[in-house]
């Protein structure tokens, strides 16, 4: 009797046990620290364990010529194998300008809009504490339509037009993408993160581009700033700055603005803002 009493609680004890660790993985994911790929173009590391992330955001630019007006997002869905994303986006570039010979002026204007979608699969391994290395693997569509207006006035001897010209392209093409993702938290407040990629433009053989970002991020409280470098496109080293702060409005919602150079050129700058909103 007095080993069945023991069988019996060492029985209980396990059942007990198991239960509470049931309960733990449950609620587990609830307290998993707030995490996005915003602000600024480097990715998370980090794969979603449980829930959906929603991610969305806007960028305009504009000088004496161009208008540029673009956005994005991205839902990502987590999973017991690792987390799946879903992603849309559009933008919309307009030029504006003149030029002139002796004797002809020529006015141009130009329309150009891109729309994709796309869906990707992200798996990342934790190594301590601090450091989580993870890859990002994507494949999308778009579509690319391209207006161009031309109108030719001759000023001698007389105004008179002589002709319009106008270009309508459209082009339709699949591409994919891999990215190689690393953060290092090297305090609770600071941290390095940086994304180096592949993207094959089309599923042929042509030759891809690399991109290659470094992001580093300060966090006090719910306030956060980062400063980051991106380089596209390698071989022609195209290269871009990004600074700004994101600020975490209780445990699931964050707003986050940023500045960014625009392909080399730092005397105009894209203009950005978004949020990222955490489903638990």
């Amino acid at each position: 009797m007095r080993y069945l009493s023991l069988f019996l609680l060492s029985i209980s004890s396990l059942l007990s046990l198991g239960q509470n660790d049931t309960a733990t993985a449950h609620i587990l994911p609830y307290f998993e620290p707030f995490h996005s790929d915003r602000p600024g173009f480097t990715y998370d590391a980090k794969h979603l364990r449980s829930g959906i992330i929603v991610q969305s955001g806007a960028s305009q630019f504009t000088d004496e010529n161009n208008r540029l007006l673009g956005f994005n997002a991205r839902l990502r869905w987590g999973t017991c194998i690792g987390e799946i994303d879903f992603f849309a986006g559009s933008s919309q570039n307009s030029q504006d300008f003149s030029t002139s010979s002796s004797t002809l002026v020529y006015d141009r204007f130009s329309f150009a809009s891109s729309s994709n979608v796309g869906m990707g699969y992200r798996y990342s391994l934790s190594f301590g504490e601090s450091f989580t290395l993870g890859a990002l693997a994507q494949a999308s569509y778009s579509r690319n339509t391209t207006q161009h207006n031309w109108t030719e006035y001759r000023i001698q001897p007389d105004t008179a037009i002589l002709f319009n010209f106008d270009y309508l392209s459209k082009s339709n093409r699949g591409s994919a993408s891999v990215y190689l993702n690393v953060n290092y938290q090297i305090s609770e407040s600071f941290g390095i993160a940086s994304s180096i990629g592949y993207i094959q433009p089309r599923f042929e053989a042509y030759l891809g581009n690399f991109s290659a970002t470094l992001n580093v991020h300060y966090n006090y409280h719910n306030f956060g700033v980062f400063a980051e470098g991106m380089m596209s496109d390698i071989g022609s080293s195209s290269f871009q700055i990004q600074t700004g702060a994101s600020y975490l409005l209780g445990n699931n919602f964050a707003l986050d603005a940023f500045v960014s150079s625009l392909d080399g050129d730092y005397d105009h700058l894209v203009w950005s803002a978004g949020f990222t909103y955490y489903m638990r």
